[in-house]
């Protein structure tokens, strides 16, 4: 269902929104999930009607997200957290693996989906989800 008016924002109100799996469809290939024209208008208006109190959520990274949907200054979270970019652009990244472990990790894990066929492996940053 697409709302084609958001409702009158109140002043004490903050709209945060998950992208994949509810602005968006799954998709057997995440780097193939592109916003439709009616949600990036969508997200636009929301944006406006809160005077900028819209945060999307998501596991993807924030670099994934700019992919997939027009951000236009909206505030996000990428990487369940791990990474957070405001309104005004300012970054904020939670942690960091240190790249020796993630290399390590990250070849375990694609070995491991290696002999899973049908495993693909999301290399995020400092998550890596391996999904069906």
């Amino acid at each position: 269902m697409v709302i084609s008016h958001p409702p009158p924002y109140q002043p004490d109100w903050a709209l945060f929104a998950d992208l994949d799996g509810t602005l968006v469809d799954f998709s057997p290939d995440p780097d193939q999930v592109k916003a439709s024209p009616e949600l990036n208008t969508l997200l636009a208006r929301l944006y406006h009607a809160s005077c900028g109190a819209l945060v999307l959520v998501s596991g993807r990274s924030i670099a994934s997200l700019e992919r997939v949907v027009a951000l236009n200054g909206i505030a996000v979270s990428g990487q369940h957290g791990v990474e957070r970019r405001r309104v005004d652009g300012t970054l904020e990244v939670s942690h960091e693996i240190p790249s020796a472990r993630l290399a390590t990790l990250q070849r375990d894990l694609e070995a491991f989906c290696a002999d899973h066929p049908g495993l693909l492996l999301e290399k995020k940053g400092v998550t890596m989800p391996a999904s069906t």
